[in-house]
C-alpha cells in the first residue's frame, strides 16, 4: 500500500522555528514542513517548491 504526503522546504529561525518574521539574528535553517491536510503548501496553483513524500508498506 502507498501513503501519499505533501512537504516543502522552508527557511527558518532554528532558535524559534514557528516565528515567521525574519530572525533578528539573521540565521535561517532549511526544515522539511509536511502538510498534514494533503494540499500543497503554496497560496497559487503553481508547484513552487513542493514535494511528494512516498511511503511503501
Amino acid at each position: 500500500m502507498l501513503h501519499f504526503r505533501i512537504a516543502a522546504f522552508r527557511g527558518r529561525d532554528p532558535d524559534n522555528p514557528s516565528d515567521r518574521k525574519h530572525p533578528s539574528n539573521g540565521r535561517f535553517c532549511q526544515r522539511m514542513e509536511i502538510n498534514g491536510g494533503g494540499t500543497t503548501n503554496a497560496l497559487t496553483s503553481v508547484g513552487k517548491d513542493n514535494m511528494v513524500l512516498i511511503r511503501y508498506d
